[in-house]
């Protein structure tokens, strides 16, 4: 895309939580009709206005911002394009919201859920090409180690660079989808092996770094062979740890 950036930022504003609204509190951040942040300042007349690219309201659903930000991301891929989504934000705003979701609701779905949905329908409508395939991988870091999300019993994991295919992490699981049910059970079985906690503010906080990254494969009718990476990280939440009193997190497994 001609206009296209490199790096784009969106900023979303969660609704105020039943703790927040039971002590009367009132919300001071909003989104302005140019799709401004708004911050509103103690003593100040006007709000503080700040400009992103993207500016979402809590009533914000989840199809408009995989509109926004979620299609770009699959052309890029489609395309040959290797990109990256960042979620942050402290703990208790939607990031897991914003990412995942509720992965079986079609209405209340993530980012991560339409994207795979979308890329499986946008690689089955493209002209010119013979073959693809996506594999994904699960990856927790929590407390400066790595864990496999897709193997329940997974040792500690540590980066290689390879000389010829770069930042690499040996024994990370693969696993080939063709379709978004494959994805499904994928999300399902990492999710519930993440590392979560209670913490003053959130019930049940993500604790943890979560990287969910599809390499998508593609072999054209000319011959060509096309491959690219989307990254899509949900990160823990960016709080201090006395104002949420977070403690170490426990690492929930099927029963």
């Amino acid at each position: 895309m001609a206009d296209a950036e490199a790096i784009k930022v969106a900023v979303r504003v969660r609704p105020l939580n039943g703790r927040e609204r039971g002590r009367g509190d009132t919300a001071v951040v909003g989104i302005g009709q140019a799709g401004d942040v708004q911050v509103e300042i103690p003593n100040d007349k006007q709000p503080r206005c700040f400009a992103f690219d993207f500016g979402y309201g809590p009533d914000a659903d989840q199809q408009r911002v995989h509109e926004d930000l979620g299609e770009s991301l699959i052309t890029n891929v489609v395309d040959g394009y290797n990109s990256c989504l960042f979620a942050y934000g402290q703990t208790g705003a939607g990031k897991s919201w914003s990412v995942t979701g509720d992965v079986r609701s079609p209405q209340q779905r993530g980012l991560l859920p339409r994207i795979c949905e979308g890329l499986f329908a946008r690689l089955g409508a493209t002209d010119g090409l013979e073959e693809s395939t996506i594999v994904c991988t699960y990856l927790e870091i929590y407390n400066e180690k790595m864990r496999d999300l897709l193997t329940p019993s997974s040792s500690t994991l540590e980066v290689r660079k390879h000389p010829a295919l770069g930042i690499i992490v040996p024994g990370l699981a693969e696993s080939v989808v063709t379709g978004f049910e494959g994805v499904e059970k994928l999300l399902e079985l990492g999710n519930s092996l993440r590392t979560v906690s209670s913490t003053a503010m959130n019930a049940e906080s993500s604790r943890s770094h979560a990287v969910f990254t599809l390499t998508v494969k593609q072999s054209l009718a000319d011959k060509r062979q096309r491959q690219a990476q989307l990254h899509i990280v949900d990160l823990a939440g960016s709080e201090r740890q006395k104002k949420t009193e977070a403690r170490d997190g426990l690492r929930e497994t099927p029963t």
